[in-house]
């Protein structure tokens, strides 16, 4: 959070009009899949049908779980999920910023697999994936809009952004998955899809590093910071 505060900072003192505004979703296990869905979607109704902003104007930024739910928009309002009302798009979103989305419940890896060969490195369990995706979802079941890596590449096909940026640690447990779904992103014929991986960092970086005390951040944080300046 301080550093989507601080990135704001930045940018208006650059010339930048902007605000940064966060949705305070419920968390698991008291509140489950898709809860959290419905929540980000009814904000973004508020925002562009009541607050009047343009889809142009919005860039959607989540790390992590954050991230998983960044693209969950992105399914929805492509292809509607049964349980929440549609969202009705008058253009693309500017952009989407992923980092380090979480895309798949799956823990398994090949000896030389990001899931196996980070595990050291990394603040990020298997074990705690695990246990979070079981609490997250509650009895539900997987689908494309929780698990985004399991909707096939033709899925993203008109997806509604201009730009996406997938950020990610080279140290990552989630390195793996991460290129993955940003190698699906990429096809996307109208959406310019940049992927950066970061050597020698871990998950989050940009936010850890901060709440641990650490003055300078890493080349993450500077990674989002120039993309966003481009994009404004």
């Amino acid at each position: 959070m301080h550093y989507s505060w601080n990135v704001g900072d930045t940018l208006r003192k650059a010339g930048h009009s902007v605000s940064v505004l966060f949705l305070s979703y419920d968390l698991a296990p008291e509140q489950t899949y898709p809860r959290q869905l419905q929540q980000a979607v009814a904000l973004l109704h508020h925002v562009i049908y009541v607050l009047r902003k343009k889809p142009s104007d919005i860039i959607l930024f989540g790390d992590s779980a954050g991230g998983n739910l960044c693209l969950g928009i992105l399914s929805h309002v492509s292809h509607p999920h049964l349980d929440i009302p549609v969202l009705d798009l008058p253009s693309n979103f500017l952009g989407v910023l992923l980092v380090a989305p979480w895309v798949t419940f799956d823990v398994s890896s090949t000896p030389d697999g990001s899931m196996l060969k980070n595990e050291c490195k990394d603040m990020v369990t298997n074990r705690a994936l695990s246990r979070w995706a079981r609490e997250y979802l509650g009895g539900a079941k997987s689908d494309f809009y929780n698990e985004p890596l399991t909707a096939p590449a033709d899925w993203w096909d008109g997806a509604k952004a201009d730009n996406i940026l997938v950020v990610v640690g080279g140290d990552e447990i989630l390195l793996d998955s991460v290129k993955a779904i940003a190698k699906n992103l990429e096809r996307v014929e109208g959406t310019k899809t940049t992927m950066v991986i970061v050597p020698k960092e871990g998950h989050i970086s940009m936010f850890v590093d901060p709440a641990i005390g650490y003055r300078v951040l890493g080349q993450q944080a500077s990674v989002a910071e120039q993309w966003l300046k481009a994009k404004l």
